[in-house]
């Protein structure tokens, strides 16, 4: 089975770009710097919005992948290394992005859905995804796992 999915999280893009556009309308403003200054300063911002607010997820070739933006932030996993993949649902105080939580790291971009992936040895990590089921089924399949269990927190 071969799975791909790349989730953009349009509302942070453009709460980003908005962000942006007012940091540096006012640090232009309020501080003596070049007009250029707060256009690179713009620029940084879009760049980072545009790399972190995409997160892409593929099973398949013996390995579940996963990358923010354009590959500036990948990372592999051999599917025979992988346990379970069970959808959940992630605490909105989580947030986005990479982050530490009580159940290993999360890899977000928008929303509170996921899939909890644990490895031979009990580690887990989560994969934020808008396609919770599919992805936990292709990655169960992909590795030869029963079907899971219902949902859960």
């Amino acid at each position: 089975m071969s799975y791909e999915h790349t989730q953009v999280a349009r509302p942070f893009q453009l709460m980003l770009a908005l962000f942006a556009l007012v940091a540096a309308a006012g640090a232009a403003s309020l501080l003596p710097l070049p007009a250029g200054w707060a256009m690179v300063a713009v620029v940084v911002l879009l760049t980072l919005a545009s790399l972190m607010t995409r997160l892409t997820v593929r099973v398949g070739e013996g390995r579940l992948e996963h990358e923010f933006g354009f590959a500036v932030w990948r990372k592999t996993i051999a599917i025979d290394r992988i346990a379970s993949a069970e959808p959940v649902r992630n605490a909105w105080w989580y947030g986005f992005g990479i982050r530490l939580t009580p159940h290993g790291w999360l890899y977000n971009v928008w929303g509170l859905d996921a899939v909890e992936i644990r490895l031979e040895g009990g580690r887990t990590f989560r994969l934020g995804t808008d396609e919770p089921r599919e992805l936990a089924r292709a990655i169960r399949e992909a590795a030869g796992l029963p079907a899971g269990v219902a949902a859960r927190d």
